[in-house]
């Protein structure tokens, strides 16, 4: 009941005990008041449907009534209605969902996208969505901000192999490893490809379930964004025997066995989507995720803000080159962390195996010196006459010291420039507040226009590219 109706019925009680006129008046006029806020409910539902996307419908942040949900109701369960999305965001509904909504779905023939984040469904609201869920034709389902807890998450498992969904936001609901190991037990059987649990402390142990399914899992794109990850994260994530996940058994934690992982593992990693953005990894993890990577089909890799220093840096970018075969790899974001050197890019990003496109260095600790050196290496690797970056062999030699690259010459150099693919060099942050380092690096705020000046020499680079 609405409080509407309870004002309204209280008011007629009033009426009939007293028999008094002016409160007759006053009942009527608070009918009155109610059929027509109902009525203005309705012309703004209508309103939004006829001047929104057809395919779209858009609640976002409305304030509903019973009413007005009543309404919404007969619009999705319409089978004339052909929109795919409803975006319910920032929609308060609570317990409203279980009453209204839910049931609702089984007849929404058309919908494929939900979009509950910040509606506050809670446990019991994901616990009556997944009774409903399998017999849905939804196929992607945002479910960030609503406290479903390890309960709700429980609950869900249970019903995602059955259901057709292939994209799952889970961000920001309280989420632990407890909730993590229910779900790791259902994504090998279900159609996930990309799934967000971003800003839930699944921490070191929920890493471990994850890594038990994603060779057997359909998983494309992992969201780990603040979900506390640390070292031994990082060593678990990537490192799991194959028998371990065809038989089911639970991840192994001896010491030894990682080395044995590390030489039993499948190149079967579906994953071309990776954000660890926000985790404290320190350069013992990084140095992990960095023997993997030729296992993984990785194309994207986001570290922002992780505390990566350059021991840590240089580490990761050693293994875009040290492989003996090209990774995936082709956009990487060091975003706020604490690179103080950009040597290391020059060193790496012209090896003929590195297949980077763009780079994003933004908020670091650079220097003005290192970034020219960075420039300079763009500027002249197309340029066969001249060589003066490093102007001897024994130069270059010492310049990629950790590096396995014996006996090459100037002649090598050259190809070596020519090899680098970069395409968007991204070094000024403007306004984003990081951990390490607020705003754009050094480098940016002693050159105005430092970014404009890269942008156009790239520009300048792929115009040279097209000409050829």
């Amino acid at each position: 009941m609405s409080m509407r109706s309870g004002l309204m019925k209280a008011a007629v009680g009033a009426v009939i005990e007293s028999n008094n006129d002016g409160m007759l008046q006053q009942a009527t006029s608070l009918a009155m008041l109610q059929v027509s806020e109902a009525v203005a409910e309705n012309k703004v539902i209508m309103e939004r449907i006829v001047a929104g996307n057809p395919k779209q419908l858009d609640f976002s942040s409305f304030e509903f009534s019973e009413t007005s949900l009543l309404q919404l109701v007969k619009v999705i369960t319409n089978a004339e209605n052909l929109h795919s999305t409803l975006i319910l965001q920032g929609c308060y509904l609570g317990d409203w969902f279980s009453t209204f909504i839910a049931d609702a779905l089984l007849q929404a023939v058309h919908l494929r996208t939900l979009d509950l984040s910040q509606c506050f469904i809670g446990a019991p609201g994901v616990k009556v969505l997944a009774k409903v869920l399998p017999d849905t034709e939804l196929v992607n389902l945002n479910l960030w901000g609503n406290g479903i807890g390890d309960t709700g998450l429980r609950e869900l498992a249970e019903a995602l192999p059955k259901s057709r969904l292939n994209t799952l936001s889970l961000r920001s609901n309280r989420i632990t490893e407890v909730g993590c190991k229910a779900l790791a037990r259902a994504l090998p059987h279900t159609r996930i490809t990309w799934l967000s649990l971003q800003n839930n402390l699944i921490k070191s142990m929920g890493a471990r379930y994850l890594s038990s399914v994603l060779m057997s899992s359909k998983l494309r794109v992992l969201i780990l964004e603040g979900t506390g990850l640390d070292e031994d994260a990082m060593k678990a994530l990537f490192a799991v025997r194959f028998e371990d996940v065809a038989e089911g058994r639970r991840y192994q934690t001896e010491s030894s066995w990682l080395h044995q992982a590390v030489r039993e593992i499948l190149p079967v990693y579906h994953i071309n989507t990776l954000d660890l953005s926000f985790n404290c990894i320190s350069t013992a993890g990084i140095e992990a995720l960095r023997d993997n990577l030729d296992k993984t089909h990785l194309t994207y890799l986001n570290l922002t803000n992780c505390g990566l220093e350059d021991a840590a840096c240089e580490a990761l970018l050693a293994g875009l080159s040290m492989g003996a075969q090209p990774l995936d790899l082709q956009s990487l974001v060091l975003e706020g962390n604490a690179m103080a050197s950009a040597k290391p890019l020059i060193r790496h990003l012209g090896h003929h195996h590195c297949k980077l496109i763009s780079l994003n260095i933004a908020r670091n600790l650079i220097e003005a010196d290192d970034m020219d050196a960075v420039l300079d290496f763009l500027q002249k690797r197309y340029d066969d006459e001249d060589d003066d970056i490093l102007k001897t062999p024994q130069e270059y030699m010492q310049f990629t010291q950790g590096v396995k690259k014996t006996g090459r010459s100037m002649e090598d150099f050259e190809s070596m420039r020519r090899a680098c693919q970069l395409r968007k060099l991204i070094v000024d942050g403007g306004s984003q507040v990081g951990y390490v380092h607020p705003g754009p690096c050094p480098a940016v705020l002693e050159r105005d226009g430092l970014q404009t000046q890269i942008n156009q020499l790239l520009r300048n680079l792929l115009k040279t590219e097209g000409a050829r």
